[in-house]
């Protein structure tokens, strides 16, 4: 898939103003890359669900990233993502909101020529935060968001800017160079990864595993883990199963709104 740094829109809204939001869990659904990650704790012992992030790029360099979270157990979680940006690579629109139909949350919409912030079947009025300096979004719990930065394909130390839609303001995120270190994918065939240790973010301390394309393969923080499936931290030894799809890829783009 060309650039991640690249992305999109083209997908308009629906009746009465909600995000037609594309499932990237729906096994049905093989539009654009799908890419999903085994959640674990203790270390990679225990897996507790998964995240997952569909892309979908149009001709003209435009895309719409769907995602989610699933956890189990003291750490259930359900949370989805939605985002577009045109072929420049601006943001026009955010959603997040917790699994189902009435959940809760938040979003970010072009609105007479700046930003608009807007509850999401909550409380409170929507709010004009300006015109966004950069696309990036930072959500807490939203590992699969870092797909999207535009992450280096080397170790090298960087600055990135980003959003805070819960805070609705921008920060700058150090992405510091700790070193490299070796997966394995389902082949037991060796893959260098570097290590990106990121600060100024809200949260927890979260190190990312990003390989030569810029892929996010694995992030570490203190509550759990993350990485990709078909992959493993020791030959033939991967944790999860790989969904339905992964990595399939069309040229023809629908629209596979729920209306979530």
């Amino acid at each position: 898939m060309k650039g991640l740094g690249r992305v999109m829109m083209g997908i308009g809204w629906v009746a009465a103003g909600m995000l037609s939001v594309a499932r990237a869990d729906d096994p049905k659904d093989s539009s654009g890359k799908l890419v999903t990650w085994t959640v674990t704790v203790k270390d990679g012992a225990e897996a507790i669900g998964t995240e997952s992030l569909r892309i979908v790029e149009s001709a003209s360099g435009s895309w719409f990233a769907s995602g989610e979270v699933k956890l189990k157990g003291k750490t259930k979680l359900a949370r989805k993502s939605h985002q577009q940006r045109d072929g420049s690579g601006r943001l026009t629109k955010y959603q997040r909101v917790e699994a189902g139909l009435k959940g809760p949350g938040v979003k970010l919409f072009d609105w007479q020529g700046q930003t608009r912030w807007a509850p999401v079947n909550g409380s409170g009025k929507p709010v004009d935060v300006g015109t966004l300096s950069t696309a990036r979004i930072w959500d807490a719990e939203l590992w699969h968001l870092y797909q999207t930065w535009g992450l280096p394909k080397s170790c090298e130390t960087t600055s990135l800017s980003y959003f805070d839609p819960d805070k609705r303001e921008a920060g700058k995120a150090t992405l510091k160079c700790v070193g490299s270190r070796k997966v394995y994918d389902d082949k037991k065939k060796a893959v260098d990864v570097h290590a990106l240790q990121v600060s100024g973010v809200p949260g927890e301390s979260v190190e990312l595993w990003v390989d030569a394309q810029g892929q996010l393969i694995g992030a570490k923080g203190a509550s759990r883990a993350i990485l990709r499936t078909k992959y493993a931290l020791e030959p033939g030894k991967n944790t999860g199963e790989t969904a339905p799809g992964e990595d399939d890829a069309k040229e023809v783009i629908k629209d596979r709104g729920v209306g979530e």
